[in-house]
C-alpha cells in the first residue's frame, strides 16, 4: 500500500496498487517490478562470493516454515519470470556480456517496453 499526501489538505491517504495502477497507465509499474528483479538478478549472480549480498541469496534458512501454504519467495517470482520467457541456464547467461544483453532485450519485447 502506497500513503499519498494530499497537497491541498496536508493530510495523507492510503491507496493500494490495484488503485493505482489505472493512473500509472496499464500495468507499468508491474512490469518494472519485472524489470528490477531481473536486473537485480544478474547483478547478483555476478557479485563476488565475499559480498554479504550473494552469501544472503545463496544462504537457505534452517528451521520450519508455518502451517499453510507457504509465502512466494523473492527466487520463486524470478524462476516464474525467467520461465514464462522461455530463459533457460540463466546463471551462465548472467555471466555473458552478450547473452545478458539478450534477455534484457526479451524482457523488453515481452513485457512491451
Amino acid at each position: 500500500m502506497f500513503r499519498l499526501k494530499a497537497s491541498h489538505l496536508q493530510a495523507y491517504t492510503t491507496v493500494t496498487l490495484t488503485d493505482a495502477l489505472p493512473a500509472l497507465g496499464s500495468h507499468s509499474a508491474y512490469n518494472e517490478i519485472k524489470k528490477g528483479r531481473l536486473r537485480w538478478l544478474g547483478h547478483v549472480e555476478r557479485m563476488s562470493e565475499e559480498r554479504v549480498v550473494k552469501r544472503l541469496y545463496q544462504n537457505t534458512p534452517e528451521g520450519s516454515r508455518s502451517v499453510g501454504r507457504p509465502r512466494l519467495r523473492w527466487m520463486d517470482n524470478v524462476r516464474e519470470d525467467l520461465r514464462k520467457m522461455g530463459v533457460t541456464n540463466w546463471r551462465i547467461r548472467a555471466h555473458r556480456r552478450d547473452d545478458r544483453k539478450m534477455v534484457v532485450k526479451e524482457a523488453k519485447d515481452l513485457l512491451g517496453l
